[in-house]
Protein backbone atom coordinates (compact mmCIF):
# COMPACT_ATOMS: atom_id res chain seq x y z
CA UNK A 1 0.00 0.00 0.00
CA UNK A 2 2.75 2.19 1.34
CA UNK A 3 0.97 5.76 -0.26
CA UNK A 4 -1.43 4.27 -2.73
CA UNK A 5 -4.59 6.20 -0.82
CA UNK A 6 -3.52 9.99 -0.69
CA UNK A 7 -6.32 12.45 0.22
CA UNK A 8 -6.01 16.06 -0.34
CA UNK A 9 -7.25 18.24 3.03
CA UNK A 10 -6.86 22.25 3.22
CA UNK A 11 -3.62 21.15 5.22
CA UNK A 12 -1.58 19.18 2.52
CA UNK A 13 -1.81 14.80 1.33
CA UNK A 14 -2.77 12.60 3.90
CA UNK A 15 -1.86 9.11 3.39
CA UNK A 16 -5.39 6.99 4.57
CA UNK A 17 -7.66 8.65 6.81
CA UNK A 18 -8.32 10.51 9.87
CA UNK A 19 -10.58 10.15 12.34
CA UNK A 20 -9.59 13.75 13.33
CA UNK A 21 -11.59 15.42 10.60
CA UNK A 22 -14.81 14.40 12.08
CA UNK A 23 -13.98 16.10 15.53
CA UNK A 24 -16.46 19.06 14.69
CA UNK A 25 -19.22 16.86 12.82
CA UNK A 26 -19.30 13.17 14.41
CA UNK A 27 -17.89 13.29 18.48
CA UNK A 28 -18.57 9.10 18.51
CA UNK A 29 -15.99 8.76 14.67
CA UNK A 30 -13.68 11.66 16.42
CA UNK A 31 -13.26 9.66 19.48
CA UNK A 32 -13.66 5.94 18.57
CA UNK A 33 -13.70 5.97 14.57
CA UNK A 34 -9.98 3.97 14.15
CA UNK A 35 -11.78 0.84 13.46
CA UNK A 36 -14.42 2.52 10.63
CA UNK A 37 -11.24 4.62 9.18
CA UNK A 38 -9.45 1.14 8.61
CA UNK A 39 -12.40 -0.83 7.23
CA UNK A 40 -13.14 2.25 4.79
CA UNK A 41 -9.48 2.54 3.60
CA UNK A 42 -9.32 -1.37 2.89
CA UNK A 43 -12.49 -1.34 1.41
CA UNK A 44 -11.56 1.28 -0.89
CA UNK A 45 -8.47 0.00 -1.77
CA UNK A 46 -9.59 -3.51 -3.02
CA UNK A 47 -12.38 -1.54 -4.97
CA UNK A 48 -10.12 -0.03 -7.06
CA UNK A 49 -7.56 -3.35 -7.15
CA UNK A 50 -10.40 -6.18 -9.20
CA UNK A 51 -8.03 -8.66 -9.05
CA UNK A 52 -7.61 -12.37 -8.25
CA UNK A 53 -5.67 -14.71 -5.80
CA UNK A 54 -3.48 -15.67 -9.27
CA UNK A 55 -2.09 -12.65 -10.17
CA UNK A 56 -1.02 -12.45 -6.82
CA UNK A 57 -3.25 -9.36 -5.74
CA UNK A 58 -0.29 -6.70 -6.67
CA UNK A 59 -2.44 -4.57 -9.89
CA UNK A 60 -3.12 -1.73 -8.05
CA UNK A 61 -4.06 1.83 -8.52
CA UNK A 62 -2.97 4.96 -7.32
CA UNK A 63 -6.31 6.23 -5.48
CA UNK A 64 -6.63 10.20 -4.99
CA UNK A 65 -9.70 12.08 -3.75
CA UNK A 66 -10.32 14.79 -2.04
CA UNK A 67 -11.22 15.35 2.15
CA UNK A 68 -15.08 15.95 1.38
CA UNK A 69 -15.33 12.68 -1.14
CA UNK A 70 -13.52 10.42 1.26
CA UNK A 71 -15.83 12.01 4.73
CA UNK A 72 -18.75 10.91 2.57
CA UNK A 73 -17.72 7.32 1.68
CA UNK A 74 -16.53 6.61 5.13
CA UNK A 75 -20.06 7.78 6.55
CA UNK A 76 -22.07 5.96 4.00
CA UNK A 77 -20.27 2.87 5.70
CA UNK A 78 -20.39 3.98 8.88
CA UNK A 79 -24.48 3.84 9.49
CA UNK A 80 -24.52 0.70 6.84
CA UNK A 81 -21.84 -1.61 8.32
CA UNK A 82 -19.70 -0.45 11.00
CA UNK A 83 -21.88 1.84 13.42
CA UNK A 84 -20.26 2.81 16.53
CA UNK A 85 -21.75 1.41 19.95
CA UNK A 86 -20.59 3.14 23.49
CA UNK A 87 -18.87 -0.43 25.46
CA UNK A 88 -19.57 0.74 29.37
CA UNK A 89 -15.95 -0.32 29.58
CA UNK A 90 -13.94 2.82 28.04
CA UNK A 91 -11.06 1.77 26.53
CA UNK A 92 -13.26 -1.37 24.65
CA UNK A 93 -15.08 1.36 22.86
CA UNK A 94 -15.65 1.90 19.26
CA UNK A 95 -15.76 -0.98 16.75
CA UNK A 96 -15.46 -4.90 17.75
CA UNK A 97 -13.95 -7.58 15.95
CA UNK A 98 -16.73 -9.33 15.09
CA UNK A 99 -18.33 -5.93 13.95
CA UNK A 100 -15.56 -5.62 11.92
CA UNK A 101 -15.53 -9.21 10.05
CA UNK A 102 -19.38 -9.36 9.53
CA UNK A 103 -19.53 -5.55 8.26
CA UNK A 104 -16.52 -6.84 5.74
CA UNK A 105 -18.45 -10.22 4.67
CA UNK A 106 -21.72 -7.79 4.04
CA UNK A 107 -19.38 -5.22 1.82
CA UNK A 108 -17.91 -7.75 -0.06
CA UNK A 109 -20.92 -9.84 -1.46
CA UNK A 110 -20.74 -9.97 -5.10
CA UNK A 111 -17.43 -7.93 -5.04
CA UNK A 112 -14.67 -9.51 -7.65
CA UNK A 113 -11.40 -8.86 -4.87
CA UNK A 114 -8.23 -10.72 -3.90
CA UNK A 115 -9.68 -11.31 -0.72
CA UNK A 116 -12.23 -13.42 0.13
CA UNK A 117 -12.57 -12.76 3.87
CA UNK A 118 -11.31 -11.03 7.24
CA UNK A 119 -10.82 -12.71 10.74
CA UNK A 120 -9.82 -11.78 13.55
CA UNK A 121 -6.26 -13.64 15.31
CA UNK A 122 -6.87 -13.01 18.95
CA UNK A 123 -5.76 -14.76 22.02
CA UNK A 124 -4.35 -17.61 22.41
CA UNK A 125 -3.68 -18.17 18.61
CA UNK A 126 -1.67 -15.26 18.51
CA UNK A 127 1.13 -16.65 20.94
CA UNK A 128 2.19 -20.13 18.97
CA UNK A 129 5.11 -19.09 17.57
CA UNK A 130 5.25 -16.87 14.86
CA UNK A 131 1.92 -17.38 13.48
CA UNK A 132 1.03 -13.52 14.43
CA UNK A 133 4.53 -12.15 11.92
CA UNK A 134 3.42 -14.60 9.42
CA UNK A 135 -0.04 -13.39 9.31
CA UNK A 136 1.43 -9.94 8.59
CA UNK A 137 3.84 -10.97 5.92
CA UNK A 138 1.36 -12.53 3.99
CA UNK A 139 -0.64 -9.64 3.81
CA UNK A 140 2.43 -7.36 3.47
CA UNK A 141 3.73 -9.72 0.17
CA UNK A 142 0.31 -9.49 -1.98
CA UNK A 143 1.28 -5.01 -0.72
CA UNK A 144 -2.22 -5.38 1.17
CA UNK A 145 -2.38 -3.63 4.48
CA UNK A 146 -2.90 -5.19 7.23
CA UNK A 147 -5.12 -3.88 10.14
CA UNK A 148 -3.95 -3.89 13.55
CA UNK A 149 -4.73 -2.79 16.92
CA UNK A 150 -3.02 -2.31 20.27
CA UNK A 151 -5.13 -3.03 23.29
CA UNK A 152 -2.13 -3.16 26.33
CA UNK A 153 -0.64 -1.32 29.65
CA UNK A 154 2.15 1.30 28.74
CA UNK A 155 0.45 0.97 24.46
CA UNK A 156 3.39 1.07 22.01
CA UNK A 157 5.46 3.26 20.32
CA UNK A 158 4.80 5.39 17.12
CA UNK A 159 8.40 7.04 15.55
CA UNK A 160 8.16 9.73 12.59
CA UNK A 161 11.16 7.89 11.49
CA UNK A 162 12.43 3.76 11.76
CA UNK A 163 15.18 5.09 14.39
CA UNK A 164 15.03 5.49 17.37
CA UNK A 165 16.68 8.89 18.08
CA UNK A 166 13.47 10.09 15.76
CA UNK A 167 10.57 12.05 17.79
CA UNK A 168 7.44 9.54 18.84
CA UNK A 169 4.28 8.87 20.39
CA UNK A 170 2.71 6.61 22.82
CA UNK A 171 -0.74 4.84 21.72
CA UNK A 172 -2.86 2.83 22.77
CA UNK A 173 -6.62 1.66 22.63
CA UNK A 174 -6.25 2.17 18.77
CA UNK A 175 -6.93 0.30 15.41
CA UNK A 176 -4.11 1.10 12.60
CA UNK A 177 -3.09 -0.17 9.25
CA UNK A 178 0.53 -1.90 8.73
CA UNK A 179 1.59 -1.11 5.45
CA UNK A 180 5.40 -2.31 5.02
CA UNK A 181 7.83 -4.00 6.74
CA UNK A 182 11.71 -2.84 6.10
CA UNK A 183 14.72 -3.07 8.00
CA UNK A 184 17.02 0.26 9.31
CA UNK A 185 19.68 0.51 11.83
CA UNK A 186 19.57 -3.44 12.50
CA UNK A 187 15.86 -3.04 13.99
CA UNK A 188 12.99 -4.67 12.37
CA UNK A 189 10.36 -2.06 11.63
CA UNK A 190 6.68 -1.90 10.38
CA UNK A 191 5.60 1.10 8.74
CA UNK A 192 2.28 2.09 9.70
CA UNK A 193 -0.65 4.47 8.95
CA UNK A 194 -2.99 6.22 11.38
CA UNK A 195 -4.52 10.11 11.25
CA UNK A 196 -3.53 10.70 7.83
CA UNK A 197 0.05 10.34 8.64
CA UNK A 198 2.80 7.55 7.82
CA UNK A 199 4.52 6.34 11.34
CA UNK A 200 6.93 3.59 12.38
CA UNK A 201 6.46 1.10 14.95
CA UNK A 202 9.15 -1.83 16.31
CA UNK A 203 8.05 -5.10 15.30
CA UNK A 204 9.53 -6.61 18.32
CA UNK A 205 7.98 -4.18 20.34
CA UNK A 206 4.62 -4.83 18.76
CA UNK A 207 4.23 -8.89 18.71
CA UNK A 208 5.56 -8.81 22.40
CA UNK A 209 2.05 -6.86 23.28
CA UNK A 210 0.05 -9.57 21.43
CA UNK A 211 -2.87 -10.61 23.23
CA UNK A 212 -6.74 -10.86 23.56
CA UNK A 213 -6.90 -6.98 22.67
CA UNK A 214 -3.80 -6.88 20.71
CA UNK A 215 -4.65 -8.73 17.35
CA UNK A 216 -4.33 -8.75 13.62
CA UNK A 217 -7.21 -9.33 11.08
CA UNK A 218 -5.35 -11.76 8.67
CA UNK A 219 -7.05 -12.67 5.35
CA UNK A 220 -8.28 -15.64 3.76
CA UNK A 221 -7.56 -15.60 -0.04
Amino acid sequence: MKRELTIRTPQGMAFGGSQNWWKNKNKRLWKYGCGVICMCDLQMLLEKRGTSPNNNGRTSHHIRLDQDEYMEYVEKYYGRLYPIFLNPIPYLRGLTPIQMMLGFARWKKGKDTPVRGIFWTGFPLVHFGNILSRYIEEGLKKDLPIIVSVHSAGGIRFYNRPTETASSRKVNNHYFLITDHRVAGGESWYQVCSWGRMFYIKKGEYLKKAGLFTNVFAYRF
